[in-house]
């Protein structure tokens, strides 16, 4: 426990340069023994590596790399006063002097540890290689290239060998088999990309070439590790990107786009600083192999069917226009920027005869202006030339468009919005009686949008005046779905990206005319409360209704045969006196038992009940029929 409080007490010790030598000791005999401590004799060491160096660079405050939890949470304590330059140059050199110790030990159990407990001691690696004498770390290095045998005597690397090759050499005993060499591979590229920071030109020399024939050898699990290594070359050494351009361009596209995500990032990470350096430089050569790396970004963006893999593209081109802006903003030239030269190349794609690569400009464009909306200030033609190609007929096309039509409007402010309407009313406009491909929708969202930021009377006053009534029900229908303060109320982006989705999601219900899937209770609904939509009228639902229920209506008719019209009552011969019980001659009441006294058999009896008809004896038979059993002469009805 006492340990772990290592990198705490580690933060600006006074006496370092008396101790480093026993400090060093220590931190070996840990290392070599005790597992348990390496991350936080590693931590420890990044520490003072960092604080010296922040000293020297006259920034206290600069940024460290922390890596882990553990080197946050000793970055927010409360610091002393950082050194001052002499200390720490003092302090600096007296570690270099044990760094070769150092670098040695956290190697060694760099090999022996796993790869999830390796993150710790790469960076405590790259501290101390980046103060330490160059020609120590390329010692190392070499040593453990010759110790896999991956150079020979005279320091060249092995001819690499062939598949077939391979296969024999893996049946001989005692040689190692290819996945084996290839994991040793992919553990010295990794070891490379550490001493790359400090390294000079004839390391980095050595470590480019085993790039170059790890390319060759390993599998493409293992270029993720051969690409890392090489982007960090390019991006800590800007001398080795402009010496040795036109070899690197051709050597990268010499490759396939990998399809594993890590990969493709490694490989977008080189293109990054190559892309900086051909934008810097005003070379017809030059810029004709960027527009090579551009198009394998596009296309990478169109074809790809992870989310993954489109993001990994957006996220360099993102990077590389940030990079560019800062530079330009340091700039006071007036010419065009790099920035603006790489709008200009992507817009080049514009004029392209694929649909395929049309769109994917259009969408890089997008998500260009989503970061910076002042782009359309300073390129003018870049909305004329977008909004151009809805004049087209490629649904890809104009799909990318309204896409992008959206983002700008949804970014921009009104006052700004407002000099724009004319020309996107006039190009939108045309795909709003088309509702194939939600191309309707699309273009109502947009006009909502519009709407709320710039005004009804805006709008209607610069869009042609053939769509006025389309611009209308957009108003209408926008009134019944909203509140009306909204529409005096500012507009905020969660707002606009709000009514966005909700217009997304309901477009398709009120303007779109393809048909929609419907769920078995909306139907019975829509047949019991709508009209019908089968062809069949209210009239053939009553006429089928009356027709089921006929039966019931003559079985009651025919019972209500023999009862006297409504309003008058039955005459009886002789009717009950008082507190006496009515004798019924004909019947009894439900429930009442009576006695059945009928005329002899084939004559007919006479009744006194309001009509005068003649009842034939019932049989069982008939009685049963009719619900009705006998009994003993009795008559009982159920």
């Amino acid at each position: 426990m006492t340990w772990g409080l290592l990198p705490s007490f580690c933060q600006h010790p006074t006496d370092f340069c008396q101790n480093v030598g026993p400090l060093a000791q220590v931190l070996i005999k840990f290392l070599k023994k005790n597992s348990h401590m390496h991350e936080n004799v590693a931590v420890a060491l990044q520490v003072i590596v960092n604080q010296n160096k922040n000293a020297l660079s006259q920034n206290a405050d600069a940024d460290v790399s922390e890596p882990c939890v553990s080197l946050e949470s000793v970055s927010k304590l409360s610091c002393p006063p950082t050194y001052s330059k002499k200390v720490a140059t003092k302090n600096l050199k007296t570690l270099a002097s044990y760094s070769n110790k150092l670098v040695r030990a956290l190697t060694h159990q760099f090999l022996e540890s796993p790869p999830e407990k390796r993150s710790f001691l790469k960076d405590a690696i790259g501290c101390l290689t980046s103060i330490t004498d160059p020609s120590v770390t390329k010692k190392i290095f070499k040593s453990f290239l010759e110790q896999f045998g991956f150079i020979d005597e005279s320091g060249e690397f092995g001819k690499p060998v062939s598949e077939n090759e391979s296969k024999l050499a893996d049946k001989e005993p005692g040689n190692t088999n290819a996945m084996e060499k290839d994991a040793q591979r992919c553990f010295i590229l990794e070891l490379a990309s550490c001493f790359v920071e400090g390294a000079q030109e004839d390391l980095i020399d050595l470590i480019y070439n085993f790039i170059k024939s790890s390319f060759q050898v390993i599998s493409d699990i293992g270029h993720h590790q051969a690409y890392h290594t090489l982007s960090r070359i390019l991006r800590e050494h800007a001398w080795f990107c402009s010496s040795r351009f036109s070899e690197l361009i051709d050597f990268l596209l010499g490759f396939k786009s990998p399809t594993d995500v890590a990969t493709l990032r490694s490989r977008f990470a080189c293109f990054h600083p190559l892309m900086v350096y051909t934008l810097k430089v005003d070379s017809e050569e030059e810029n004709a192999k960027a527009f090579l790396i551009v198009n394998e970004i596009i296309i990478t963006l169109k074809d790809a069917k992870e989310e993954d893999v489109r993001k990994a593209g957006y996220d360099v081109l993102l990077e590389i226009g940030s990079t560019l802006r800062d530079m330009a903003s340091l700039s006071s030239e007036s010419s065009d920027t790099p920035y603006q030269k790489l709008i200009n190349m992507v817009m080049g794609y514009l004029s392209g005869t694929s649909p395929h690569v049309k769109s994917g400009a259009v969408s890089v464009l997008s998500m260009l202006i989503y970061k910076d909306t002042d782009i359309y200030r300073s390129m003018p033609d870049l909305i004329p030339s977008i909004l151009t190609l809805l004049q087209g007929k490629s649904v890809e096309v104009v799909k990318a468009v309204l896409g992008f039509v959206k983002v700008l409007v949804s970014c921009l402010e009104g006052r700004d919005l407002q000099h724009l309407l004319p020309d996107i009313l006039k190009e939108i406009l045309l795909w709003s009686a088309v509702s194939r491909n939600h191309f309707r929708s699309k273009v109502t969202v947009i006009i909502e949008i519009m709407i709320r930021k710039c005004g009804f009377n805006s709008v209607t006053s610069a869009a042609p005046d053939r769509y006025r009534r389309f611009l209308k029900n957009v108003m209408e229908n926008r009134h019944a779905k909203t509140n009306p303060k909204d529409d005096a109320e500012p507009i905020t982006d969660k707002e606009t990206q709000h009514s966005t989705k909700r217009h997304e999601k309901k477009g398709q219900n009120e303007l779109d005319t393809e048909p929609r899937n419907q769920s078995a209770h909306g139907k019975r609904r829509e047949n019991k409360d709508g009209p019908s939509t089968n062809g069949k009228s209210m009239r053939g639902r009553f006429d089928r209704s009356n027709k089921f229920s006929k039966g019931k209506f003559d079985q009651k008719r025919k019972i209500d045969q023999g009862r006297p019209p409504s309003g008058q009552k039955r005459k009886f011969d002789q009717g009950p006196q008082s507190g006496q019980k009515r004798k019924f001659d004909q019947g009894t009441q439900r429930g009442q038992k009576r006695k059945f006294e009928g005329p002899p058999s084939g004559q007919k009896r006479n009744t006194n009940m309001g009509k005068n008809g003649g009842f034939k004896k019932a049989s069982p038979g008939s009685m049963a029929k009719r619900g009705k059993f006998v009994k003993n002469g009795d008559i009982k009805e159920v």
